[in-house]
């Protein structure tokens, strides 16, 4: 058996396996005889009908079967003695097997291309840092005031903390909706912004977009024109921040300013992540420029399924929307597996680890802020095997780290 490997691409193999003539011989020599000790046939003892009737009757079989044989083992052993990891299932296209004629199996694979990394340090980056004021605190502090507000009706034009009660018409309706509907700018800020300063009994031609699952499917998610009747116009009236609100409002705090100091440390704890995130991305479009990899399809592709799916169910699309999602996403797939494994080779080559601890610490951040106990959520992630992926994420984190504590940062203040 001879193999030869051509690398027409950094992630692609073909793998030629030759069997010469006397191998292939050989090898259907010790077919022929296994079928006949196994064989009963018509007017022979068992395990001794001729060979040369089984040529004639099973000569074919014996030959086809042999070829997928000679194949499996080919594909087996080439990538066991290369030392090859396939990152999918590869194909093993076998030649015509033909007497005293060499038989050739040709194997394609898509593998793992080969980091080598020219340059991970050294990098001009801009750190952007986010500054917590007085004026963010009070605003987090609103918004969740908002949430147990009475709304008190108001004779004004609309505005941006209002909910408001519009009756509407479609273009294509004869009559208004029977129900009215209520809207606020979070949920609804297109039609928010441009009913602004709208009173009561007015009367405004908008546009506004026909829900996914609209009756009339040719119309459903396409542009509509509404009219929209302003019916009422209600404004928050907050409770006061005090202790009967945070006990009312199941925030567990001796006092004001305790609440106070604890949302600044979580908007701080916010922005860092932001910040990190920013300098994460940075890093990231570097450590890319200076050490491309071509990346394989399988795994590209893998990546921009993975996207998708974070926005909508991939196996109830159509397949033509898919194409389309698949082709916007696809560099973001490719970046991703590129940064995968750039920074799996700087974990490699700098022995970054995760301790135990560390992915401890990591979930009992998760648990504080979704109020969850945490010994219950680590039980959780340890069933699910989700704390693999935690450990991950700490190596790729103290990766970037590594690499910005080694590159010329530049800092600026943004408030």
């Amino acid at each position: 058996m001879e193999t030869v490997i051509e690398s027409p691409m950094s992630w692609k193999r073909i793998i030629k396996v030759t069997y010469s003539p006397e191998e292939i011989k050989q090898k259907m020599e010790e077919k022929y005889k296994k079928y006949s000790s196994q064989l009963r046939l018509p007017g022979f003892r068992p395990g001794k009908a001729p060979i040369g009737l089984i040529k004639a009757r099973f000569g074919e079989l014996i030959k086809e079967e042999l070829m997928e044989d000679l194949s499996n083992e080919a594909y087996k052993k080439s990538l066991e003695e290369n030392e090859l990891t396939p990152v999918s299932k590869g194909s093993a296209k076998p030649s015509s097997m033909e007497e005293n004629q060499e038989f050739i199996v040709t194997i394609e694979v898509e593998v793992l291309p080969k980091v080598e990394l020219n340059k991970y340090t050294g990098f001009s980056l801009t750190a952007k840092k986010y500054e917590v004021t007085d004026n963010d605190v009070q605003d987090y502090i609103d918004e969740t005031r908002t949430k147990y507000a009475n709304y008190i009706p108001v004779e004004r034009g609309i505005q941006d903390k209002d909910y408001v009660v519009i009756g509407y018409q479609l273009e294509e309706d004869e009559d208004p909706a029977e129900e009215p509907v209520m809207i606020d700018k979070v949920r609804d800020p297109g039609l928010f912004e441009r009913l602004k300063d709208a009173k009561i009994g007015d009367v405004k031609e908008v546009k506004a977009h026909y829900p996914p699952n609209y009756k009339n499917k040719e119309k459903a998610g396409t542009e509509a024109l509404i009219k929209a009747k302003v019916l009422e116009i209600k404004e928050p009236e907050l409770p006061e921040l005090n202790m009967e609100f945070l006990k009312s409002a199941n925030l567990k705090f001796d006092s004001v300013d305790a609440y106070r100091a604890n949302v600044r440390k979580r908007l701080e704890e916010y922005n860092e992540r932001q910040e990190f995130a920013a300098l994460e991305s940075a890093v990231v479009d570097e450590l890319i420029k200076a050490n491309p990899l071509e990346i394989p399809p399988t795994l590209e592709l893998e990546a921009t399924n993975q996207m998708i799916s974070q926005h909508v169910d991939i196996k109830k699309l159509p397949e033509d929307e898919l194409k389309k999602l698949q082709e916007k996403f696809k560099p973001a797939g490719n970046r991703m597996v590129q940064k995968q494994l750039l920074l799996g080779k700087v974990i490699e080559m700098e022995k970054i680890s995760a301790s135990k601890d560390e992915v401890k610490e990591e979930v009992q951040k998760i648990a504080e802020e979704n109020n969850t106990d945490m010994n219950k959520l680590y039980m959780q992630y340890r069933n699910r095997g989700i704390l693999n992926n935690i450990k991950d994420d700490i190596k790729y984190r103290k990766a970037i780290q590594h690499i910005v504590d080694n590159s010329k940062v530049k800092t600026e203040k943004i408030k």
